[in-house]
């Protein structure tokens, strides 16, 4: 779904790209796509392939993750489901850390990843507390590969389009990406972080579910243009800012500054994702 539209911006940039996927084919949607039949296409798991077939390349971007529910029924579960904590740190972090260790064999310099936003990660636990740490996991495995100078990750909201839910989509944004649902949240923000409880993650879903969707186009725009270094400094520094306020917000800047989560690359969410 994002990945493919990567491919298909890459492409448009002049860039040779080639795609590993666990089918090694290309998605139904573009088979017909001038752009389709620039891209090598090709097989590789990287959970079980730890030699994946990549050849010599310039920089890499991973669009690996998964947050479905566990296949298993779960008695007394919400309806039978549940989410299965190790597989989705699997296929979330270790998965991106053998992409990254990949890349780097094969001469890659830079390398993107797609994450989740700040704000999924703070909001999102329990059930989906495997998906948070996997996330997490998996930029950190990518820094420590490539360094804070080439490493960047881009964290997207509830990612929509590319013909997915269309009506979803522009339905979701009318509702949420207008001036007032934007003010009550900067308000009840302010107000939370002014009380003893501060702002906590069970505030935080809230704001998740008003947050406007991060369109696929524009999150593989983003993604490329980090890829190729077209992101000014000035802008990531705007954008370091805004990071490092909505921290304090949350209790968590001490946390992340002894993490160095501000010393690296991180597009977050989909207000920074559009202005890239």
């Amino acid at each position: 779904f994002i990945g493919s539209r990567v491919c298909q911006t890459l492409v448009d940039a002049g860039c040779d790209v080639v795609s590993l996927s666990r089918t090694g084919e290309a998605p139904a949607w573009a088979s017909e796509e001038r752009w389709c039949g620039r891209v090598e296409w090709r097989q590789s798991d990287l959970l079980s392939d730890r030699h994946p077939p990549l050849g010599h390349i310039d920089g890499a971007v991973s669009c690996v993750g998964n947050m479905r529910p566990s296949p298993r029924w779960e008695s007394g579960s919400f309806f039978g489901l549940h989410w299965d904590y190790e597989a989705m740190v699997r296929e979330n972090g270790l998965a991106t850390d053998r992409s990254a260790a990949a890349a780097r064999r094969a001469g890659a310099s830079r390398f993107v990843y797609l994450s989740a936003s700040s704000a999924h990660q703070f909001a999102y636990g329990g059930a989906l507390m495997g998906y948070v740490d996997g996330k997490e996991a998996g930029e950190e495995a990518v820094r420590q590969r490539f360094g804070d100078a080439a490493a960047c990750a881009v964290g997207p909201s509830l990612v929509l389009g590319g013909g997915r839910y269309a009506g979803l989509q522009q339905a979701y944004r009318a509702l949420v990406d207008v001036p007032l649902v934007r003010a009550q949240t900067r308000l009840f923000k302010a107000l939370k972080s002014g009380v003893s409880t501060g702002w906590v993650p069970q505030d935080a879903v809230g704001e998740v579910a008003l947050t406007p969707p991060s369109e696929v186009g524009e999150v593989a725009r983003a993604v490329c243009a980090c890829l190729l270094g077209t992101v000014g400094e000035a802008r990531l520094a705007a954008f370091r800012e805004e990071q490092r306020a909505e921290y304090e917000t949350r209790g968590i800047l001490a946390d992340k500054e002894r993490a160095r989560a501000l010393d690296f690359c991180f597009i977050d969410g989909s207000d920074q994702i559009r202005r890239v």
